[in-house]
């Protein structure tokens, strides 16, 4: 579907659909020449190709962190959001293996859902402190501020 309805093509084909919604299996009508058909089945072998290269490449620039998530996952069966962090952290900054384009974004994205987090912590703290604030002085509570609950 990618080629033949969306335009995922090389310039090839151009971004032009060649079935309909529905497909062009059993019972459909075929939209394109035997020639045309050709054409399409070598772009999806390359787009094909190209995401098993990425997806190669990335699994064994990772292989160190990989087979440390493996020993993980052998002794602990499972591993949470926050270990899995924690592991490509010490991954990245340890000697043994090298820091890959994709264990740094991860971290990156890690790094910056703590901060959303502090951010988030430090909004309620601030909120809880004019609460406070306001019934020590003996004045009623904001109306744009909530009291939280301890989670």
């Amino acid at each position: 579907r990618m080629v033949t309805q969306w335009g995922f093509a090389s310039d090839a084909l151009g971004s032009t659909a060649w079935e309909g919604p529905n497909g062009s299996g059993y019972g459909q009508p075929q939209m394109a020449s035997e020639e045309t058909q050709k054409k399409i089945d070598v772009e999806v072998e390359k787009i094909v190709n190209k995401a098993y290269d990425d997806c190669y490449a990335a699994l064994s620039s990772n292989r160190a962190l990989l087979d440390t998530l493996t020993s993980t996952l052998m002794k602990e069966e499972t591993i949470g959001n926050d270990e899995l962090k924690q592991l490509v952290k010490d991954f990245n900054a340890s000697g043994e293996g090298r820091a890959t384009k994709e264990s740094l974004q991860y971290e990156m994205m890690a790094l910056e859902q703590d901060i959303a987090k502090a951010a988030a912590e430090k909004q309620k703290l601030q909120e809880a402190a004019a609460l406070a604030q306001a019934t020590d002085d003996g004045e009623a509570p904001p109306t744009d501020v909530v009291a939280v609950a301890d989670e």
